[in-house]
């Protein structure tokens, strides 16, 4: 994996994104909260849309402090 080639040259990691949803970025927060590798986060553009594709995520609560979800799959409840 590429994340542990550049741990292992002593770099630095940072995952962020461009215009994902809440549950890419979900995705993308689970990886980063699971290997213990990413030491800088930019996960904050589902902040900036007005409508939500789940019921419950961490982006709803409008806080700056992400919590990875707990549950069955990434946690997330969809609103179907």
């Amino acid at each position: 994996m590429i994340a542990n080639i550049a741990k292992s040259a002593g770099l630095d990691l940072m995952i962020g994104g461009m215009v994902e949803s809440e549950i890419a970025m979900t995705a993308s927060l689970h990886f980063a909260c699971g290997g213990g590798m990413i030491d800088w986060l930019d996960l904050d553009t589902p902040f900036f849309f007005q409508e939500t594709l789940t019921q419950e995520s961490p982006w709803h609560s409008q806080k700056a402090k992400l919590i990875c979800p707990r549950g069955k799959g990434m946690g997330l409840i969809w609103k179907g």
